[in-house]
């Protein structure tokens, strides 16, 4: 009985301090590793310039390699697109909110430095992660471009190989 009482108090506090839920460790699970950003498309009609990620151009950001680390929530991408002169490593740290936004979980982006300090005045890219399984993961997020709104998808697909 005494052990019963126990088990039901460390529960509760493991709850009440907001304990990762299993749905949650284990997207982080699936998240961990490396991935390729296949492309960055849009739900709008037309030809646009839309930069991403601190103004990254969309086209240049596509084909380029994502590493995630789940044991200490960091990672890095690095743009493998010759033909762009945007930044071509970028070390960040994410974070995966426990709570849902609408329908779906949130992942967030923070660019930071070599030694993990916020290049950006602490600013970061919050992405809904539509959709994560072992070989694929797809996030969206909403910007403005000349006044249209942009539903921006970024695809991923797993990769096999380690980026440097």
């Amino acid at each position: 009985m005494k052990k019963i009482g126990i088990v039901l108090i460390i529960s509760m506090v493991m709850l009440g301090c907001g304990a990762t839920s299993p749905e949650m460790l284990g997207a982080r699970k699936i998240l961990k590793g490396n991935w390729i950003l296949n492309s960055v498309t849009f739900d709008n009609e037309g030809v646009y310039e839309i930069n991403v990620l601190n103004g990254i151009p969309a086209k240049c950001i596509e084909q380029s390699r994502w590493k995630f680390i789940d044991n200490n929530n960091t990672g890095h991408f690095q743009i493998t697109n010759e033909s762009c002169a945007a930044r071509l490593f970028q070390n960040f740290i994410w974070v995966m909110p426990k709570e849902k936004k609408g329908d779906f979980y949130t992942i967030l982006i923070k660019p930071v430095d070599e030694k993990q300090r916020s290049d950006m005045n602490n600013k970061g890219y919050r992405m809904a992660l539509e959709q994560l399984n072992s070989e694929t993961m797809t996030w969206s997020s909403i910007t403005i471009v000349n006044d249209e709104i942009f539903k921006l998808k970024f695809n991923f697909t797993r990769s096999y190989i380690n980026p440097k």
